[in-house]
């Protein structure tokens, strides 16, 4: 059964693609109509196009990947993204009737740091190179959809979600605290770096995890109607319930000094975003624990 399965579905999978290992499966062939159905799935991240930074507007690849839905096995994925234009896609596949399906969608910018395994449904980051603050190329969103038994052509709404919570350091005293940033960086304590997207959830062990020296990010975040210029913003791989981490938020100024403030039992969350902001810059030494009002969103 389970070799049929896969030939079957294979047949029909003419975007059927290289991130199934065995090449051997590959082999389409011409199947009568009536034993197949399209799909059409509708795809949005509509929701964020409120927010300043974290809007998703560079999550503009769009991947899939097809699962039997009762032995969790991924038969055939896609072999070119499609293209999200304004956080929405429309993507059709053929599915062979009466078998049962799961499906696995995942956008994100051509420089993003993850690589997926589409085998086990997960992904992590990519460590070749080091990471950097202040990156929007890091967001990405996603989502695995049950999608049943196939006994016909039908549409399905899918809305995209941020496995990451948003961190965004913002301060209202950068305008009078007499110093010029060029670059920031975050180090974050009790992190995870490995998402599975069919549990929706982090897997592994915590970590500390340095996202290094970047240009500063330019613009404002808006908290309780003031304004804060932002200083650092980061994605976080956390758990989907309350958590609490430690930051460690470092700047340069124009004369390449170097500071550092310490941001203790942060708030974050996933698919949330969290605002440290207040007078972050005025007064303290190099290196203080800072007061800040924290919110999340």
């Amino acid at each position: 059964m389970k070799k049929f399965l896969l030939m079957a579905v294979v047949a029909v999978a003419t975007l059927a693609t290289s991130c199934t290992k065995d090449e051997s499966l590959i082999k389409p062939t011409q199947k009568p109509a009536e034993q197949t159905s399209e799909i059409t799935f509708n795809i949005s991240t509509l929701e964020y196009f409120t927010r300043v930074y974290g809007s998703g507007m560079q999550a503009t690849d769009l991947h899939w990947a097809v699962y039997d839905h009762n032995t969790k096995e991924m038969l055939f994925c896609s072999e070119t993204p499609t293209t999200m234009n304004g956080l929405t896609a429309q993507v059709s596949i053929p599915f062979v009737n009466n078998l049962s399906y799961d499906v696995l969608f995942w956008a994100e910018s051509a420089d993003a740091p993850y690589a997926v395994d589409w085998e086990h449904a997960t992904f992590t980051y990519d460590t070749t190179a080091p990471l950097k603050a202040n990156q929007e190329s890091y967001d990405a969103f996603f989502c695995y959809h049950q999608v049943g038994l196939v006994t016909g052509p039908i549409s399905h709404e899918i809305t995209l979600k941020r496995p990451f919570a948003q961190v965004n350091i913002a301060t209202a005293d950068y305008a009078t605290a007499g110093v010029s940033i060029t670059q920031t960086k975050v180090v974050v304590e009790d992190v995870y770096t490995t998402f599975d997207l069919r549990a929706n959830n982090v897997t592994g062990t915590p970590q500390t995890l340095t996202f290094d020296y970047s240009a500063m990010p330019d613009g404002e975040v808006s908290v309780n109607s003031a304004q804060y210029d932002i200083l650092a913003f980061n994605y976080l791989l956390v758990t989907g319930e309350q958590s609490l981490v430690d930051i460690t938020f470092g700047y340069k100024d124009s004369s390449n000094n170097e500071k550092t403030i310490s941001y203790h039992d942060i708030p974050v969350q996933q698919n949330y975003k969290t605002n440290i902001v207040g007078n972050l810059l005025s007064g303290g030494t190099s290196s203080v624990s800072a007061k800040a009002i924290v919110t999340m969103q």
